[in-house]
């Protein structure tokens, strides 16, 4: 049975594959997998490149790459040392900080979420006026909505929508967006591709986690 890993916010399955290279710029990419996490780092499978074990010694930087459906979760590392668990296995250090990359040819996840569209009032106090939609697809960056709220192109509007993880964490959010593209489907209904404005680094994490969960539970 495998076990859940959790690392960088993320929950992985033991055995997840993952890329290392000496850099972030290297060509090289040496194949292995996260076998643990735990108090003693992060414990992977020795990374194979052809069947040829990468070289690695006690201290030495790498660069970690693990490679999901929608983006990527990398970061520079060390190698703290070695250990034998029924296989051999490298352990790293815990990263300082890592980064998230989407990936250019599966940037956004289908999905059928109700959201609410409103103009963003042109003068203080007003409260927005919400028109009932559909999300159809979501990234980090932006989404897709039909609806029926009679709008431009390049205007501002409000998307209020739910996303749920589980039971324990129901996300609210309320984000400015500039609408980017317009698509009739009939006279009064048109899809809306929209660009997320200002979000904050909490919310674009939630996001993320969003589709991470989504995307790792359509492939299992």
């Amino acid at each position: 049975m495998y076990m859940a890993l959790k690392l960088a916010g993320f929950t992985f399955k033991q055995s997840q594959k993952i890329i290392v290279k000496r850099s972030e710029d290297d060509k090289l990419q040496f194949i292995s997998s996260l076998e643990n996490v735990n108090s003693l780092g992060i414990q992977i499978a020795l990374p194979l490149l052809n069947l040829k074990q990468m070289p690695l010694i006690k201290g030495e930087r790498v660069y970690v790459l693990i490679s999901l459906p929608s983006f990527s979760i990398e970061f520079n590392t060390r190698v703290k040392g070695f250990r034998k668990d029924n296989i051999q296995l490298v352990v790293l250090e815990f990263p300082t900080d890592y980064k998230r990359v989407q990936r250019r040819n599966s940037v956004r996840l289908k999905v059928l979420l109700d959201v609410e569209v409103a103009l963003v009032p042109r003068e203080a106090g007003q409260e927005p006026v919400y028109e009932k939609g559909q999300a159809v697809d979501i990234s980090a960056g932006g989404m897709e909505v039909t609806t029926k709220l009679p709008v431009e192109r390049d205007q501002t509007v409000l998307v209020k929508f739910v996303l749920e993880l589980d039971r324990q964490r129901i996300y609210n959010f309320c984000i400015k967006s500039k609408v980017r593209r317009i698509t009739p489907i009939t006279p009064k209904t048109k899809r809306l591709g929209v660009e997320f404005l200002d979000m904050g680094i909490s919310d674009s994490d939630k996001i993320f986690q969003y589709i991470f969960k989504k995307s790792t539970t359509s492939i299992n």
